[in-house]
């Protein structure tokens, strides 16, 4: 990788390599270390060289398709080269196993309560008394103390309707904490799958692990793919991208 990025630094000026160079090459020693990440910074590195050819140079011709063609080039060839290497991050299988255990057990639950007491029960189950639901804006929109309103809203619902599932992107721990980012109830119609983009946090305590806030980060029903193919991917051109100015 660190060849790939030595080639490309060679594209900027050379006063601004003396100048950068070293620093630009820590920043993408830490980044090789990181996973496939890295390879979204090499785009940013070859148009960052073009801004700075135009600077020096004035304008460069046929620059935009040049910068088109590399960037092809790069994400054709290295991310093989580093999924092959196994240079992405690794999801820890315990903290997996330990999410999809939970998250079963709750959704079998809910699929078969009868009455509203058992509803009740695996809410304190789930979830610890100082459990709050807070929306993408950050705001608290549900409490333990106000949640029977939901759990009698479910209880009405078809037992396969009460819990579509769910699709675990990560999860993480340590001793005493769990997170789990996922997609809540993707549903397919006509080809168009979508879903809402999770966060759930758990403490460990005496009885377990018991959910103490739970994150909707994305609206309702986000398109994730269509026909199979993937619509939600990393930002990767310049309209997404924050650098220092």
């Amino acid at each position: 990788m660190l060849r790939v990025f030595d080639l490309l630094s060679m594209l900027y000026p050379a006063e601004y390599r003396a100048r950068f160079g070293d620093e630009m090459r820590a920043v993408f020693v830490e980044l090789d270390r990181r996973g496939w990440w890295l390879l979204l910074e090499y785009g940013g590195l070859v148009r960052g060289a073009l801004r700075e050819r135009r600077r020096h140079m004035g304008v460069l011709a046929g620059g935009a398709a040049f910068a088109s063609v590399v960037n092809l080039l790069l994400y054709w060839y290295l991310l093989p080269i580093g999924v092959a290497h196994g240079q992405t991050v690794k999801q820890d299988p315990s903290a997996l196993e330990v999410a999809r255990s939970i998250y079963s057990r709750s959704f079998t639950a809910l699929r078969e309560a009868k009455t509203i007491e058992e509803m009740r029960k695996l809410s304190d189950e789930m979830d610890a008394p100082e459990w709050i639901s807070v929306d993408r804006f950050g705001r608290t929109v549900l409490t333990k103390k106000d949640v029977d309103r939901d759990l009698e809203s479910l209880l009405k619902l078809p037992p396969e309707r009460r819990a579509a599932g769910m699709d675990i992107i990560w999860a993480e721990k340590d001793a005493e904490r769990l997170i789990v980012v996922a997609w809540m109830m993707p549903t397919e119609s006509h080809g168009v799958t979508r879903g809402t983009l999770i966060r759930d946090i758990f403490v460990s305590g005496a009885n377990g692990w018991r959910r103490v806030r739970h994150d909707k980060i994305t609206p309702n029903d986000m398109v994730l793919s269509v026909d199979g193919k993937a619509q939600v991917l990393p930002p990767m051109d310049e309209d997404h991208r924050v650098r220092p100015r």
